[in-house]
């Protein structure tokens, strides 16, 4: 699981004193049916051995995308709030947030794909 913020006020201030912070969330997706399995591989030389993994199969729709499971921690005390984003970028629902000592913390919901911390 990857997480990502950004400050995004006009000012462009550090996380640590923006006004407004954009979160992003990815996930693991793949098709159903997707498949892989170890390898090894040789590098051209012969020389040395790679441990990776092979692709057996991509699958097929539907997706299979894995819910988040990412509690969020920043450390500004301006911020007090978190907002859910829908696909569209547009507020969806208002998210459950803990500050304290300078710092906001929220668990993201399971299907979070941008949050905004902001005032």
């Amino acid at each position: 699981m990857r997480f990502w913020a950004v400050g995004s006020d006009v000012y462009r201030k550090p996380i640590a004193s923006s006004q407004r912070v954009l979160v992003q969330v990815g996930t693991t997706e793949r098709m159903t049916g997707w498949a892989d399995r170890k390898l090894d591989f040789k590098s051209k030389d012969g020389k040395r051995t790679f441990h990776g993994r092979e692709i057996v199969s991509v699958g097929a729709p539907p997706w299979r995308i894995a819910n988040a499971n990412v509690t969020v921690t920043v450390s500004n005390p301006h911020l007090t709030r978190a907002t859910l984003l829908d696909t569209s970028g547009q507020a969806a629902a208002n998210v459950d947030v803990r500050a304290a000592d300078g710092k906001l913390t929220v668990k993201c919901p399971e299907t979070t794909i941008w949050l905004i911390l902001s005032k």
